[in-house]
């Protein structure tokens, strides 16, 4: 249910939008025209936010819990389907959304 990295990798990049690695090995994506740099695709995390803003499907619930580290986080249930998962449930027809937007063929 959640989007794997393999599925991030393969996202196409809006206009502008490269892929880097940094010296730490790390990806990061950069914006060529405003040099705005973000570690998490451009495209997700646009779909991301509009998932977010949108009211959950029917049977899911939003939980809080405490990472490790103390921070709180979020993640999604659906009791009667005995699933979890930290994306919410409306991602994927989200991001399929954005992808339609820039001209992409909606793969997710």
């Amino acid at each position: 249910m959640d989007i794997t990295d393999s599925e991030e990798s393969s996202l196409p990049l809006p206009p502008n939008w490269v892929k880097l690695i940094t010296t730490a090995n790390k990806i990061i994506y950069k914006n060529q025209a405003t040099l705005i740099t973000a570690d998490e695709h451009p495209i997700l995390t646009m779909a991301l936010s509009i998932a977010k803003k949108r009211p959950l499907p029917e049977g899911w619930q939003i939980q809080e819990t405490l990472t490790e580290g103390g921070v709180k986080d979020h993640f999604y249930v659906n009791q009667a389907l005995g699933v979890s998962a930290w994306d919410p449930p409306n991602l994927r027809s989200c991001l399929a959304n954005c992808l339609v937007k820039y001209n992409h063929r909606a793969a997710a």
